[in-house]
């Protein structure tokens, strides 16, 4: 014989576990507030390529939405990086890679811009003489 208590509570809990799964699937990821940003680009061959590095701290770990902004340009694009790596009380998140550059004759100047929807940091300019990202 079936206990309709414990059939009647076995539901309500699935229920209630699928509508949390749901809303925490739903909702956008949780960032954590950035306490500092820096950019690197080194080994310019232009054109032609060049070494990019990201770095962001945070207080905890967690993930940081970063921007990439050229000056006079706005912003080329956007990702997260995850700081997971603990040094000197703080949580490092890096992010580094190959960027494709074209010759332009003019210097252009870009930078991170590290935030979690409410605190925003920016890393300093960075130059480079006579060429630019490719996007």
């Amino acid at each position: 014989m079936f206990n309709m208590r414990k059939l009647v509570a076995a539901t309500l809990g699935a229920a209630i576990l699928a509508t949390v799964a749901a809303a925490a699937m739903a909702a956008p990821p949780a960032y954590v507030p950035p306490k500092g940003a820096k950019m690197k680009i080194k080994n310019v061959n232009c054109p032609g390529n060049a070494d990019l590095e990201i770095i962001v701290w945070s207080k905890k770990p967690g993930q940081v939405k970063i921007s990439l902004e050229r000056k006079g340009g706005g912003i080329l694009g956007s990702d997260i990086i995850t700081t997971d790596t603990r040094v000197h009380g703080y949580y490092k998140g890096a992010y580094g890679g190959t960027i494709a550059l074209a010759s332009t004759g003019y210097k252009t100047k870009y930078r991170i811009i590290a935030t979690d929807g409410y605190k925003t940091r920016k890393s300093k300019w960075v130059a480079i003489k006579s060429c630019a990202l490719v996007t």
